[in-house]
């Protein structure tokens, strides 16, 4: 269960970028208007042909408005496991912006649940694979800096867990790639409506689409009864032009960000590139020979390490 507090831990490779003030929202933001497949209108959940595979409701509890959205875990149909070739596994209450690629979530479907087996090399990992999940997010021109809503969390034991986490998507060497990203997570109940606030935090200096991803789940495969959570108000709020700077002076600029680092730290190569990693002593700790620009690179030990990649030395203090 411990594991899971590791997701927060995304936005510390993250740095902060210019933007500008803008009003762009997300669609029926306050869950008011429903379809008639009792689905919020512009936003998704998990369902295959026709099948729902997890529980999505209007609740007449609200903040604003006269609704809000109620998500519930499910435990996956043996019909349906048998389908995709995977346990049955407990189904998260899920809800998105975005457009789901099912068959690509569900093929995954099994790190994604085993929560308290991920290590936060595994999370990252997971937010970059949602590129390929997750479609037709919401346009932006600016930069986001916080999603702020309210949730109203119901668990039925301690294995019950709400986490709801946005990111951001963007060209990155000619690749799409996740740009920034944050998290929100709780696993206590709330005395009726509290609110939220996820920081969005910043690898790249892009961001072209927005994704919003809410979800409750019961970590124990076992359980066989489930809480729930209410969204409700889900609101945008943007950087201001001058409380950012930009992550490079000059475009072609080859540099380790954050540095000094408490966590893991990124290089923003153009290209994938060797990368070798030495300390004071001159000895290898960490060879990578196809590095990836801006994935995270994490060193056990704190230390000065000398970086060598591009035909360049670089220093990273890892304290």
């Amino acid at each position: 269960m411990k594991k899971i507090i590791l997701i927060a831990s995304l936005c510390l490779g993250f740095l902060c970028i210019n933007a500008q003030n803008s009003n762009t929202q997300f669609s029926n933001n306050g869950f008011e208007q429903w379809s008639s497949s009792s689905n919020p209108q512009s936003w998704n959940s998990l369902g295959y042909m026709g099948y729902s595979l997890c529980e999505v409701s209007k609740s007449t509890q609200h903040v604003g408005g006269s609704y809000s959205l109620q998500l519930k875990s499910k435990k996956l149909s043996s019909i349906v496991a048998a389908l995709f070739n995977i346990p049955q596994i407990n189904v998260p209450g899920f809800i998105t912006n975005g457009t789901i690629d099912v068959m690509t979530l569900m093929t995954s479907a099994t790190p994604l649940m085993d929560y308290q087996n991920m290590d936060l090399s595994d999370y990252m990992s997971l937010l970059q694979s949602l590129k390929n999940v997750l479609t037709d997010g919401l346009r932006i021109s600016d930069l986001p800096e916080t999603i702020e809503g309210y949730y109203d969390f119901s668990p039925i034991s301690n294995n019950d867990v709400f986490v709801i986490f946005a990111y951001t998507t963007g060209t990155v060497a000619d690749s799409l790639a996740v740009t920034g990203g944050g998290v929100f997570y709780a696993n206590s109940a709330t005395d009726g409506f509290e609110s939220f606030s996820i920081p969005i935090n910043y690898l790249a200096n892009n961001a072209e689409e927005l994704y919003l991803v809410g979800m409750v789940l019961n970590i124990d495969n076992e359980a066989t009864e489930f809480g729930s959570v209410r969204l409700d108000d889900i609101n945008i709020t943007y950087i201001p032009e001058s409380s950012c700077s930009d992550i490079v002076n000059e475009e072609n600029d080859v540099a380790a960000f954050p540095n000094p680092t408490k966590n893991g730290f990124s290089i923003n190569t153009k290209a994938q590139e060797k990368v070798e990693i030495f300390d004071l002593m001159g000895r290898k700790v960490k060879e990578i020979t196809d590095y990836s620009p801006n994935t995270p690179i994490y060193v056990e030990n704190k230390g000065t390490y000398i970086v060598k990649i591009a035909e360049k030395n670089l220093k990273v203090i890892v304290e």
